[in-house]
């Protein structure tokens, strides 16, 4: 990290109503900057969904202690629980526990940084230790190739969720030996 930054943490459930809402405010305000946020999110000015309450977070402040950046990690016992599983297309069986890293968000101000990726990588280090068989995701076209390089690979076909409807998706999937 630099000096304007504090390094990312990671906090695990259960989560204080506070970072919550920290969080699906910080979520709104990174996709407006990016991808045109459909108009009941940005109304309702947080985007927060069921699976943030078991979810480890990862945090980045600024040096005054501000929210800049977050992203998501959740565990299932089986890929059926996981997140936008219908859109994923895998090439082989995963079977047993899978990680599922999503709602990375940066602010505008933050970008070229390599901070996407440090946020990547530290989900991934994790989860690497863990009795996991696969980790799954939703990503931009700007992170595709990055992720491809950690060993990730594109499962299914892009789509748009109906809350960012400017943004294409990608499912993609890094298979872990267990």
């Amino acid at each position: 990290m630099t000096d304007d930054l504090l390094p990312i943490e990671r906090y695990e459930p259960p989560h204080s109503p506070q970072l919550l809402d920290d969080l699906g405010r910080l979520r709104v305000r990174a996709w407006s900057q990016e991808s045109g946020v459909s108009e009941k999110i940005r109304t309702s000015g947080k985007w927060l969904d069921e699976k943030d309450e078991n979810a480890f977070h990862y945090v980045l402040k600024d040096a005054s202690s501000s929210l800049v950046g977050a992203a998501r990690m959740n565990l299932f016992e089986t890929k059926d629980k996981a997140d936008y599983v219908s859109n994923f297309t895998f090439r082989r069986p995963v079977v047993g526990r899978v990680a599922v890293v999503s709602r990375l968000v940066l602010l505008r101000e933050f970008h070229h940084r390599g901070l996407w990726h440090d946020f990547d990588m530290i989900r991934i280090r994790e989860i690497k230790a863990m009795d996991v068989n696969a980790i799954l995701a939703i990503c931009g076209t700007y992170r595709l190739e990055k992720l491809k390089g950690e060993g990730f690979e594109q499962a299914g076909e892009p789509f748009t969720e109906k809350e960012l409807p400017d943004h294409v998706a990608y499912p993609i999937c890094h298979y872990l030996e267990t």
